[in-house]
């Protein structure tokens, strides 16, 4: 199977798995063709990675707020922005370009919002990773 079969059908079998609808669905599935494109399934699997770590660190936080027992969350915090920073490289090596830096990676409030809703597509797609791995096993 060629890349863009290979693409394709990730895309495919990902919009089947995905029990609610992408904030971005172009944009992940632009990224997913050029990380076949590209050889570079691990750097998207990297960054659907990061992505969920930083999903689960954003719970952490909410949850942490309004909680006086919880004392560590200026280290949440530092690792959340610290993964952030990381999720942006992987993006950057995926997709090198001024587009999607404009709309995504930029140091705007309006990137960052689009970034955020980034992290939560590429949540899924983490969560699309481990349904392929399960089934493989």
């Amino acid at each position: 199977m060629d890349t863009n079969e290979s693409a394709i059908e990730f895309i495919e079998g990902l919009s089947l798995s995905c029990n609610k609808a992408l904030n971005f669905q172009t944009d992940v599935d632009f990224l997913i063709y050029a990380s076949f494109q590209e050889h570079k399934v691990e750097n998207l699997h990297n960054a659907a990675f990061t992505a969920k770590y930083i999903s689960g660190l954003k719970r952490v936080m909410q949850a942490g707020a309004g909680n006086p027992e919880i004392h560590n969350m200026a280290a949440v915090e530092s690792d959340v922005m610290e993964n952030f920073l990381k999720l942006i490289s992987i993006l950057r090596d995926i997709v090198p370009g001024e587009e999607f830096d404009a709309k995504f990676l930029n140091q705007t409030e309006e990137s960052f919002s689009n970034l955020q809703g980034l992290v939560e597509d590429l949540s899924q797609v983490k969560v699309y990773f481990n349904l392929l791995k399960r089934v493989a096993e």
